[in-house]
């Protein structure tokens, strides 16, 4: 056998170090787990009493908690709390526990739009299909700038801010006479400073009729989760990456 110097040793050591890494970043990319896909955006938040499969994780360093408040059922009378969900309506989606599902076709019948939405999910309302419920989002850090989106708001008075900081007089629902618009597909925006906490009600539950289902965007929210690089271009630093130790090895064989 062929005696080795410790150049060439230390060579085929980084070759296969090389390797390794790269099948790891490759299967880090691929992991099934939603909560390890950094790319799996859609999933269900923990709003206070659990989610239907899988906890959706939120993006580190800004919301820390989100919790449903009660709202009242215009049927029965009952307190309600709210699902909600991350959605595009580019995709299909299924949740269930076995006992209660949650489906999101790809299209909606009127809140339709482009992009990833907060999605409220009211129980037992249009078979998931109502987007109305209560939530105060608690977040990480004070922020300088909120600005949150409302989309296809129909019924006056029933949706917006409902405190800042825990502050009421902060309360801003959207209404005719500042100038909001109304109606399928329309768009109001919002916009607060230096916040720590906000509580947002969304649409208003009809009795024995369809309800006015809103859904809600926080921009500073999605830019978060759009920063992160797209999958195809995580692959490509992997492929570089393999390619180059490729490459090593056949310098080495030379």
């Amino acid at each position: 056998m062929k005696s080795q110097s410790l150049s060439q040793i230390t060579k085929r050591v980084s070759t296969v170090a090389a390797g390794v890494a790269t099948s790891a970043l490759v299967a880090g990319m691929f992991a099934p787990s939603a909560s390890a896909n950094p790319f799996a955006y859609e999933g269900e938040f923990d709003t206070g009493f659990g989610c239907l499969e899988e906890c959706h994780t939120m993006p580190v360093g800004f919301i820390d908690s989100v919790t449903a408040l009660p709202w009242e059922d215009a049927e029965t009378g009952e307190v309600q709390l709210s699902r909600l969900f991350l959605d595009t309506l580019e995709t299909r989606n299924t949740y269930t526990n076995g006992t209660e599902t949650v489906e999101f076709s790809n299209g909606d019948r009127g809140t339709n739009h482009e992009g990833y939405w907060f999605r409220p999910v009211a129980p037992a309302e249009e078979g998931g299909m109502l987007e109305v419920g209560t939530f105060e989002f608690v977040f990480t850090k004070t922020l300088d700038k909120l600005t949150i989106d409302f989309f296809d708001s129909e019924r006056q008075n029933q949706t917006g801010v409902l405190s800042v900081n825990g502050d009421t007089s902060q309360k801003r629902l959207l209404n005719d006479a500042a100038g909001d618009a109304r109606g399928d597909s329309t768009m109001n925006t919002l916009e607060f400073f230096d916040v720590n906490s906000i509580t947002l009600k969304l649409g208003m539950d009809y009795a024995n009729s369809s309800g006015d289902g809103v859904n809600f965007r926080m921009r500073e929210f999605n830019q978060v989760i759009e920063d992160v690089p797209e999958p195809s271009s995580i692959l490509g630093l992997g492929l570089l990456a393999g390619m180059t130790a490729f490459g090593l090895r056949k310098r080495q064989a030379k």
